[in-house]
């Protein structure tokens, strides 16, 4: 984020003694923060605007986001399968599955087709 207010405050309308104060406090600030690099390295730093998409922060809340509707997806699956298999889906077995992960819902679906209760499927 620090390029994007770098270039928001070389591009902003304000008078340039508040445009030079803000840019001076950016620069302080990231001086600190980054104390192993000089100086180029710091203006490189706040000149380059990696894309949103690039950022290690992005990569591993899509990933959490994917993993979460593989689960959610994987539950709706085997909710259809049980009650193709046993004609119904009993409130506390929709919870239990709602709460399983991924490793243990795919361990259920290849349960069903030799469990010969619903039970039998969930047991732990």
């Amino acid at each position: 984020q620090a390029p994007k207010l770098w270039h928001t405050i070389h591009t902003a309308e304000i008078p340039d003694t508040i445009r030079s104060n803000l840019q001076q406090i950016l620069e302080l600030w990231f001086f600190e923060k980054f104390k192993d690099k000089d100086e180029q390295e710091v203006l490189t730093m706040l000149q380059t605007l990696t894309p949103l998409e690039e950022t290690l922060a992005y990569r591993n809340i899509f990933a959490k986001g994917e993993m979460r509707g593989k689960a959610e997806g994987a539950a709706l699956m085997l909710k259809t399968l049980i009650i193709g298999k046993f004609k119904k889906l009993p409130q506390w077995a929709e919870q239990k599955i709602d709460k399983a992960n991924s490793t243990q819902l795919e361990n259920w679906a290849k349960n069903i087709f030799a469990a010969k209760t619903l039970k039998q499927m969930l047991s732990d």
